[in-house]
């Protein structure tokens, strides 16, 4: 594997990765290439909010520093989805955004920018 990709994760994305017993692995296979993980810090903030055991297993990565936490926008004006599309439209071009939400991943494809999702809970697609 040669290439890098950037791959911006959105919420919901890490969270079933871990739900559905997905891992960062099989991201990486389906790219065919290494991949460095990011995420906003409104995500973040969103993830440690959350309840959910596949959360805090999220959170704990972000902790471990495997993902990556980048500032978008003012973080206390601007939703995660907000944050992530003005990202890769101006931090991080050539980026994919990796989520499961049909509205973001339609405003991010509208932008000419790859995404990831999970589909059927078990496998990968990339658009």
């Amino acid at each position: 594997m040669g290439k890098t990709f950037k791959v911006v994760l959105d919420t919901n994305f890490l969270i079933d990765l871990f739900r559905f017993k997905t891992g960062f692995d099989e991201v990486e296979d389906a790219l065919g290439g290494r991949c460095a993980f990011v995420m906003v810090s409104q995500s973040v903030a969103e993830l440690r909010r959350m309840a959910d055991v596949s959360a805090k297993v999220g959170a704990g990565f972000v902790d471990s520093g495997k993902i990556t936490v980048v500032e978008a926008g003012r973080a206390t004006e601007k939703s995660a989805d907000e944050a992530i599309v003005e990202l890769v439209k101006t931090v991080a071009p050539g980026a994919m955004v990796a989520t499961n939400d049909a509205k973001l991943r339609k405003r991010i494809r509208a932008l000419g920018v790859r995404t990831i999702y999970l589909r059927a809970r078990k496998r990968l697609e990339v658009s």
